[in-house]
């Protein structure tokens, strides 16, 4: 009932919408590697690439952490109108060797690149129930983002209210030499298809 409040306020203030009923999304574990994964990647970003998305602060913040990782690894996943404007960033902040963006790829390939992925950096300004940051939790990263989708805390997914925040959280985490990479679940296409199931069947 509570997940219910949220989204049905969230819609009314944002569309003037009233749901009568929220099913959230899940995520299908089928599609994720059972082998270990060497986490070589620190920072991940998957999304379109548009200016609601923010990537600008994503390419910032790596900027800022090389200062104190010089060999910080990071990638950028997706493509869309903002992609020239953040490849000219990189460029420009001397960040080539720090930051690929790999246009778009296969759902499964992202996955993969997840699962090698220490923190999922997500710094759009407007976002549901993104279910890129679950599955980035289920792919054993951590998770930094500017929305928060539930009141209840989701364990490893961080949120922060600054640009500054992100960078040092992501800071005190890359920092952590015993961080824990484990897959949390939040929710599965199960529970998704039960909710449905249970919806039709009142």
């Amino acid at each position: 009932m509570l997940l219910h409040q949220i989204f049905c306020s969230r819609n009314f203030r944002n569309y003037h919408i009233k749901s009568a009923h929220v099913i959230p999304h899940g995520i299908e574990i089928s599609l994720f590697d059972p082998n270990f994964f060497i986490r070589d990647i620190d920072i991940i970003g998957v999304g379109g690439l548009s200016i609601i998305k923010q990537y600008d602060q994503f390419v910032e913040i790596v900027a800022e952490l090389k200062e104190h990782f010089p060999s910080i690894k990071a990638m950028l996943c997706g493509d869309g109108e903002d992609k020239d404007r953040l490849q000219k960033m990189i460029e420009d902040m001397s960040l080539q060797k720090s930051i690929e963006i790999t246009g778009m790829l296969q759902h499964t390939d992202v996955l993969r690149l997840m699962q090698r992925s220490k923190i999922l950096l997500h710094p759009s300004s407007y976002e549901g129930f993104g279910i890129v940051c679950i599955e980035a939790l289920y792919a054993g990263a951590h998770v930094i983002s500017f929305c928060k989708p539930l009141n209840a805390e989701i364990e490893n997914w961080h949120i922060v209210k600054t640009k500054q925040e992100m960078f040092e959280t992501a800071l005190h985490l890359l920092n952590d030499t015993h961080l824990e990479s484990k897959p949390v679940l939040v929710r599965s296409i199960n529970d998704t298809a039960k909710d449905v199931f249970d919806l039709f069947n009142k």
